[in-house]
């Protein structure tokens, strides 16, 4: 891995696309074309409305969308904020005096006329840390106009519980002006995504693998909270380190849970079925089992198997009746195998042993067909017979015409008219051919 695949802080680049991500960051988008004035995006703890400040910040800034004022943590005081906001205006800052750097800021608005519409914004990361007189001060600031226009451009983070403060701290004026994106966690099957997307992320080439067992057992536990699931991952990939596994199960995310502090060290399993023992031995102290928790519902669910019961002494005299009394009962159920770990299935089980031995046996001898040599007799005449008619056909034909030259004595194969009272017939007149020959010097050689 070039990087870490969970880290804990956000990053813009990690950005993971999800049904409830991607429908928050195009509402983010739609009201900054649209220049709403106070916008909130509002989840749960841990969903990834830090990643989306940064990446609504990111995106300002590639788009030359300013003046910007940004404020990361509550640690800023109102004061602080009025103070950044005139020297990304480039106002004269008092900072004795609240009123007067306020009063530069509305003046510097009030002397532009109303055609130009400039605008500063102002984005607020965990705004339901922020106490009574920053909030308090924040609501005047956005109210003010110039001429019907609102200069300045709120975008809020923060928990759903700060409506519910605004409410409670008599500010509906407040809460009534804001335009409300809601982000929501992430289902079963993005989880799954959402942890291959970062390991992918990260240059991790196919390893470690994690099972749908621990995958499920990651989304109860997180609740799709992004935050949550990289803890648990990051831990669950230090221990499969410790214990040299490419294949991650829920008994690694089970340990994982229990180091990142989301869940108590699980109880240990008590065994309450009852165990036939011999009279020499104590009884057995039953204790009664607990209630489940929500904890123990998050752990992977363990069988319990009775112990096998030994058989009675059966006397000599008796074996006999007993195992013709066995032969008659049926069987009762198999016994379950044992799981395969993941290493186990990438080597030889004890199947092998049955191809090796399948491998080993000769193939059986072939007998010979008597209709093998049948076939063979029978193509065999047919052979001969086509010969013996070929040559029987070419026999009886007289020598074609041109058949003496190219030897000693050329000859020429005439047909003979008879004449009356001879008897008719082919005769062979031989005729010299003289052949001439010119030298060189155009003298003719015969």
């Amino acid at each position: 891995m070039q990087s870490e695949p969970f880290a804990p802080f956000p990053s813009p680049r990690l950005f993971f696309k999800s049904r409830g991500h991607e429908n928050a960051w195009k509402n983010l988008v739609y009201c900054l074309k649209r220049k709403e004035p106070v916008v909130m995006t509002a989840g749960e703890y841990g969903t990834g409305k830090t990643l989306l400040c940064l990446k609504l910040i990111q995106f300002m800034e590639k788009n030359n969308v300013t003046p910007m004022v940004y404020i990361p943590s509550p640690g800023y005081s109102f004061s602080m904020l009025l103070e950044k906001i005139a020297r990304k205006l480039g106002l004269p800052v008092d900072a004795g005096n609240l009123e007067e750097t306020q009063r530069f800021i509305y003046e510097y608005f009030e002397n532009d006329p109303p055609e130009k519409n400039r605008y500063i914004y102002i984005v607020i990361d965990d705004i339901q840390e922020f106490d009574h007189d920053f909030v308090a001060g924040l609501t005047r600031l956005i109210t003010y106009n110039n001429y019907g226009y609102f200069p300045l451009r709120l975008f809020m983070f923060g928990h759903t519980g700060f409506l519910k403060k605004l409410d409670e701290r008599n500010l509906i004026s407040f809460r009534q002006r804001i335009k409300r994106v809601p982000l929501q966690p992430l289902g079963v099957a993005e989880v799954t995504e959402y942890i291959y997307f970062r390991l992918i992320a990260s240059g991790a080439s196919g390893s470690p693998v994690f099972n749908e067992p621990a995958i499920e057992l990651i989304t109860s536990a997180s609740n799709g909270l992004p935050r949550l699931i990289n803890k648990i991952c990051d831990s669950s990939l230090l221990i499969a380190y410790k214990r040299r596994a490419n294949f991650i199960d829920d008994t690694i995310v089970s340990a994982a849970l229990v180091d990142a502090g989301i869940i108590t060290e699980p109880a240990p399993v008590t065994d309450t079925t009852a165990v036939t023992v011999p009279p020499s031995a104590s009884p057995p102290v039953v204790e009664p089992a607990a209630e489940p928790t929500r904890i123990d519902s998050l752990q992977p669910s363990r069988r319990v198997v009775s112990a096998p019961v030994p058989p009675a002494p059966v006397s000599s005299a008796a074996n006999g009746a007993a195992e013709a009394e066995a032969q008659d009962v049926e069987p009762g159920p198999k016994e379950a195998k044992p799981r395969m770990r993941a290493e186990e299935l990438f080597k030889n089980g004890a199947g092998d042993e049955k191809d090796k031995s399948r491998k080993t046996k000769k193939p059986a001898k072939l007998k010979k067909s008597p209709l093998i040599d049948g076939k063979t007799a029978m193509i065999g005449l047919l052979v001969v017979v086509i010969i013996l008619l070929l040559l029987f056909l070419f026999s009886g034909r007289p020598l074609p015409v041109g058949a003496m030259e190219g030897t000693s004595q050329s000859a020429v194969i005439m047909r003979a008219v008879p004449r009356a009272g001879e008897p008719s017939g082919d005769v062979l007149v031989t005729k010299p051919v003289v052949r001439r020959e010119y030298k060189r010097d155009n003298t003719l050689q015969i």
